[in-house]
C-alpha cells in the first residue's frame, strides 16, 4: 500500500514539475546575450561583438545548452573573420562544429562547414575548400535546404574566380539570383550581387559589373552593413582602374580605405592599399604606388604567415582525429548500452528512486529558476541603464550639433538666395560685402564641422596626438587673423603678447582648435571696443597659454560647471568650451578659467613642453 501510495505521489510531482517548468521563462540568459551580440556584428562592430559572444558561450555552457553553445562559437569565428583574424575564426568554427556534431544539428554543420570551405578558399588551398563546401551542400540537400543550398552556390563561385574560371562563375551568380531568388536570404543577395560584379569586372562587362555594384551597394545600406558597403568600394574602384579612370578609383578605394580603419577589418584594409597601389601605378605616380603596394605587403604577411597555414592543418587534423575518437566512443557506449538492457533490475527500487529524485529535481528547478531570474533581470536593468547614458549623450550631442551647422548653414542659404533673386539690385560694394558675409559663413561652417570630426576622431581608442615643435608668437597670429573679421566688426582689439622665440612641441591641429574656440568665445562676449589678449610665459618646463577678455566675466556658479557636458547650450556657447577641455587633455595639458563678475576671463592652458 505504501509504494502504491508513493508512486502516485511520484506521478502527481511530475506532472507540477512539468506543469512548473513550462511556467519558467522560455528564453535563456545566453539568448539575450547573444541576440545583442548579433547586433553589434552586423554593426561591424566586431571587438565589441566577440566579447557578448564568448558571455553567451559562458552562459550557454552553464545552461547545457550545446546550440547556443556552437552559436556563441561561430558568432566569435565569423567576427574574426572579417577582421582578418583567420586562425582564430577557424580555431572556432571547429570547436563550434563539434557542438552541433554532438546534438546532431545537420542544419548547423552544414553552415560551419561551408564557413570553413570559404577560408581555405581565402588561404588558397582551393582542394580542401573544394572538399568542405561540397560537403556543406551535400547535407543542405539531405536536409532539403534550399536557402543554404544557393548559398554554398554563391561560395562555389567565389571559388570559380579564385581558380579562374570566371564565366562559370558568372554563370552560377546569375542561377542563384534567378532560380534561387526566393531563398537567398536579405544578408546574403548583396554579397551574391559583389561577387557577380567582380567577375564581371574580370570579364570586361564593365557595365553589367556597374549595375551589380549598385544593386548590392543599395542592399548593403539599407542593412547599414558597413563590411559590405566597404567591399563595394574597393570592386569598384578595381573596375575603374581597369578603365583607367583615376580620379574614380582613387576615390572609391579611399572610401574602402576609410570604412576597414573604422570597423578594424585588415582584409578590407589589405584590399584598398592594393586598388591605391594600382590606381597610382597606372596614374604612373609610382612613389605612391611603392607606399601602398608596400602596406598592402605587410598586412598580407601578418594574414598568411606560414605559421599560421601550419596550425590551421594541425587543427583540421586534430578535429578529424577527435570526430574518429567520438566514433568509436559512441559505438562503445551503444555496446554498452544494449549489455545493460540485458541485465534484470528490480523495478520497485528502481521506481523509488525515480520519486525521490523527482523531489529534488522539482526543488532544484524551482530554486534555480527563481535565481536565474534573478540575475537576468540584474544584467538587462544594468544593461538597460547603459543604453539611457549613451542615448541621452547621443541626444545632447546631436542637438548640439544640429544648431551649431544650422546657424551658418541658414545664413549662407539666405545670402545665396538673395543675391540670385535679385542681382541687379545691389551696387558692387554690397555685392562685395555679401560675398564676404558668404565667404565668412561657409568658413564658420567648414571650422563646425572639422571641430566635430576632430571630436570624433579623439573619442576613438587608437587615436594618437601626432607632436611637432611651434613657436606660438607665429601660431597666435594665425589664430587672431581668424577671428580678425568678427573682431572688427565690435571694434575688438587681438593683441598677441607672446615673445618670439618661446616655442611649444604639441598637436598643433588640437592647439588651434582649443585656441579658436576660446578666442570665438572671447569675441562673442566681449564688449564694443573691447580687448582680448593671447600671451605665453614658460616657467621651468611647462608653457602657460593665456587667452584673457575684459567681458563681463562669469558667476560662480556658472563657473563651476563650466566645462561639463549639462552645461553646454546650443543656443550660446555650442561644443567650444567641451572641446577645449577634451582636447586639453588629449595633450596632456590642463586648463584653468578664472573670471570675476565685471572684470573679464582669463582661460590658462598648461603644457608640459616635450621638446626641452
Amino acid at each position: 500500500m505504501f509504494l502504491k501510495a508513493f508512486c502516485r505521489v511520484g506521478v502527481l510531482l511530475a506532472m507540477f514539475c512539468c506543469m512548473a517548468g513550462n511556467a519558467l521563462p522560455q528564453k535563456k540568459l545566453s539568448d539575450y546575450i547573444y541576440d545583442s551580440a548579433k547586433q553589434l556584428l552586423a554593426s561591424s562592430a566586431y571587438d565589441s561583438a566577440i566579447v557578448l559572444f564568448a558571455r553567451s558561450g559562458v552562459a550557454a555552457q552553464k545552461e547545457h545548452n550545446a546550440l547556443n553553445t556552437g552559436n556563441s562559437f561561430i558568432g566569435i569565428g565569423i567576427a574574426n573573420d572579417r577582421s582578418g583574424n583567420y586562425e582564430v575564426a577557424l580555431q572556432n568554427y571547429f570547436t563550434a562544429l563539434k557542438w552541433y556534431e554532438s546534438i546532431n544539428n545537420k542544419n548547423k554543420m552544414a553552415g560551419t562547414l561551408k564557413n570553413i570551405g570559404n577560408i581555405y578558399r581565402v588561404l588558397r588551398t582551393y582542394d580542401k575548400s573544394q572538399s568542405f563546401l561540397q560537403q556543406a551542400l551535400s547535407l543542405f540537400n539531405s536536409i532539403k535546404d534550399s536557402t543554404g543550398a544557393s548559398n554554398v552556390l554563391n561560395d562555389m563561385g567565389l571559388l570559380n574566380m579564385a581558380t579562374g574560371s570566371n564565366h562559370k562563375a558568372i554563370a552560377n551568380f546569375k542561377v542563384i539570383l534567378q532560380q534561387y531568388g526566393k531563398y537567398v536570404k536579405d544578408e546574403v543577395r548583396p554579397f551574391v550581387l559583389n561577387n557577380l560584379g567582380y567577375t564581371q569586372v574580370k570579364v570586361g562587362d564593365y557595365e553589367g559589373a556597374a549595375i551589380s555594384y549598385r544593386d548590392a551597394m543599395k542592399l548593403f545600406r539599407q542593412r547599414n552593413d558597413q563590411y559590405g558597403v566597404g567591399l563595394v568600394y574597393g570592386g569598384i574602384a578595381d573596375m575603374y582602374v581597369l578603365q583607367r579612370m583615376h580620379a574614380q578609383a582613387v576615390d572609391n578605394a579611399n572610401r574602402s580605405l576609410a570604412i576597414a580603419e573604422q570597423i578594424k577589418s585588415k582584409e578590407l584594409q589589405s584590399m584598398a592599399y592594393k586598388s591605391l597601389a594600382d590606381a597610382y601605378g597606372s596614374m604612373a605616380d609610382y612613389e605612391k604606388a611603392n607606399q601602398y603596394l608596400q602596406l598592402h605587403a605587410n598586412l598580407k604577411d601578418t594574414l598568411f604567415k606560414e605559421e599560421s597555414a601550419r596550425k590551421y592543418a594541425e587543427m583540421e587534423s586534430k578535429y578529424q582525429n577527435e570526430k574518429k575518437q567520438k566514433e568509436i566512443s559512441l559505438l562503445q557506449k551503444e555496446n554498452i548500452i544494449k549489455n545493460s538492457q540485458l541485465t534484470n533490475q528490480k523495478l520497485t527500487r528502481n521506481f523509488l528512486l525515480l520519486g525521490l529524485l523527482l523531489i529534488v529535481i522539482i526543488a532544484a528547478s524551482l530554486y534555480r529558476g527563481y535565481r536565474f531570474k534573478q540575475r537576468a533581470n540584474k544584467e538587462l536593468n544594468e544593461l538597460n541603464n547603459q543604453l539611457d547614458k549613451a542615448n541621452q549623450s547621443k541626444t545632447k550631442l546631436l542637438g548640439i550639433i544640429s544648431h551649431d551647422l544650422r546657424t551658418p548653414v541658414s545664413s549662407l542659404v539666405t545670402l545665396l538666395n538673395l543675391q540670385r533673386s535679385n542681382p541687379q539690385r545691389f551696387t558692387k560694394e554690397e555685392k562685395e560685402k555679401y560675398d564676404n558675409q558668404i565667404a565668412e559663413s561657409a568658413n564658420n561652417t567648414l571650422e563646425a564641422m572639422e571641430d566635430i570630426l576632430i571630436w570624433s576622431k579623439s573619442q576613438m581608442e587608437s587615436f594618437v596626438p601626432f607632436n611637432e615643435t611651434i613657436y606660438l608668437y607665429d601660431f597666435f597670429d594665425s589664430v587672431i587673423h581668424i577671428h580678425s573679421t568678427a573682431a572688427a566688426a565690435k571694434n575688438i582689439s587681438l593683441l598677441n603678447n607672446c615673445p618670439g622665440d618661446l616655442s611649444l612641441t604639441t598637436d598643433p591641429n588640437f592647439l588651434k582648435i582649443i585656441l579658436r574656440n576660446l578666442v570665438s568665445n572671447a569675441v562673442k562676449f566681449t564688449p564694443q571696443n573691447g580687448t582680448i589678449q593671447l600671451s605665453a610665459l614658460k616657467q621651468n618646463n611647462t608653457v602657460h597659454v593665456y587667452v584673457k577678455d575684459n567681458g563681463p566675466g562669469i558667476d560662480e556658479k556658472h563657473l563651476a560647471t563650466i566645462f561639463e557636458w549639462n552645461s553646454i547650450r546650443s543656443d550660446t556657447s555650442g561644443l567650444g568650451l567641451r572641446l577645449a577641455k577634451e582636447f586639453t587633455e588629449k595633450l596632456d595639458g590642463v586648463i584653468i578659467v578664472h573670471s570675476q563678475l565685471g572684470e573679464g576671463t582669463e582661460f590658462e592652458l598648461k603644457f608640459e613642453d616635450r621638446g626641452s
